[in-house]
């Protein structure tokens, strides 16, 4: 992570850039961009909404106002209200001005959401996903949109990040007879269950026929869902799950936070805590933030565990395998999606009941990249998770062959 000083040494000498060039929307993301690394995000909030005000048409900002948005719900920072009103103002501006940019519809219901306008809010993903569906299934959206019926989804993949859920939703979603949801992770049964059933029916096509199928995929589920909950809404839903090799995940999910733009401990730091913390201490449950307040030193420690507990899998498939029907549930392996998708994508429209339907090309989602990582490191990673490896293998009856 930058030292502390060297992020407000940034910010200072942006802020007298602004004295030359005042209202410029580069130098506002920057200083946004700073505010977020060092989870400030509320100041990160603000600068980038003036970045939009001073250039509506850059849709970059809007992209960072929803992460920066999405990490102060999830870490409790609540956005000051005048500021969610401005950006509400914002994207209402935005839509009468820019028609065909439905990303500020869909961001306009979580602005709203946020402020506690949920009927508002369900207003503006139900014309999201029908100017969706209309444009990738346009006699459908003509002849079966029932806006006041409501579509449960039929499928979730719970799980996990940067295990390949963004692709394989990706490919399940080409599918002629599969729907898209408003936005692939809806995050509601781990975050905003508070905000009701109608609320996340409005993310999902109101489409009444049956040869279509719709569902979500949130990778978090599987480690901050409540698998009982799921069950008590939607009984019958199929569940999705990517295992990878944990090593390789846990690495990923460091140099994912990194190019989102939240500042860390430096790669050898956080596993060294993180590991040291489970084997004193080996609380999987500790990724439970809701509610929570956390000071920066506290914050780092739970991005840090949030790269190595969700490879802990075993503790978390019993879970899910306690509460629903093993024939609901399809665990795939990564490595073999990975290497061949056309045969994991055929396991997963059987699953589904659909009829197999293969791509020309199985592009990567969502790919990340990164430098090598020490053997030293990898070892103890692998060593960590080897016993609890070989109890999912167990458990499941299954070898990984995870190394």
């Amino acid at each position: 992570m930058l030292p502390e000083k060297q992020t407000k040494n940034l910010i200072a000498h942006y802020q007298k850039a602004l004295l030359i060039k005042p209202e410029n929307p580069t130098i506002f993301y920057k200083i946004g961009k700073q505010y977020q690394y060092v989870a400030e995000f509320n100041r990160a909030f603000d600068y980038y909404l003036k970045a939009i005000q001073s250039n509506p048409n850059c849709h970059l900002y809007y992209d960072d106002l929803k992460k920066v948005l999405f990490f102060s719900n999830i870490f409790n920072q609540s956005i000051e209200p005048d500021h969610l009103q401005l950006g509400i103002d914002l994207l209402k501006q935005t839509i009468k001005n820019q028609l065909s940019f439905l990303f500020a519809q869909y961001l306009l219901g979580n602005l709203l959401s946020q402020q506690g306008k949920v009927k508002e809010a369900i207003t503006c993903y139900k014309t999201f996903s029908y100017q969706q569906i209309l444009a990738s299934h346009p006699e459908l959206a003509k002849q079966h949109w029932n806006s006041q019926k409501s579509r449960k989804p039929d499928f979730i993949i719970c799980g996990l990040p940067r295990c390949g859920t963004t692709s394989i939703y990706g490919y399940l979603t080409s599918h002629p007879q599969v729907l898209t949801a408003v936005e692939k992770e809806i995050n509601f049964f781990s975050h905003f269950f508070d905000r009701g059933l109608d609320y996340y029916y409005a993310h999902f096509p109101a489409i009444q026929d049956n040869n279509y199928l719709t569902g979500e995929a949130t990778p978090s589920y599987l480690f901050c869902g409540n698998p009982q909950q799921i069950f008590q809404f939607f009984p019958n839903i199929k569940l999705i799950f990517l295992l990878r090799n944990p090593v390789d995940r846990a690495i990923s999910s460091f140099y994912l936070i990194n190019r989102l733009g939240i500042g860390q401990n430096s790669l050898e730091q956080t596993f060294k805590f993180s590991i040291e913390r489970l084997e004193e201490r080996p609380d999987f449950d500790s990724l439970s933030v809701k509610n929570k307040k956390f000071s920066k030193d506290s914050l780092l420690e739970q991005i840090s565990l949030i790269h190595t507990i969700p490879s802990v899998y075993i503790y978390f498939i019993k879970k899910w395998m306690n509460v629903f029907p093993k024939e609901q549930l399809l665990i795939l392996k990564s490595e073999d999606f990975y290497s061949n998708p056309s045969s994991t994508m055929k396991q997963v429209h059987r699953f589904l009941n659909l009829p197999d339907y293969q791509l020309t090309e199985y592009r990567n989602y969502n790919q990340g990249s990164y430098h090598s990582v020490p053997d030293v490191l990898r070892y103890q990673l692998a060593e960590f998770f080897q016993p609890y490896n070989r109890e999912l293998e167990d458990y499941l009856g299954r070898k990984f062959n995870w190394e």
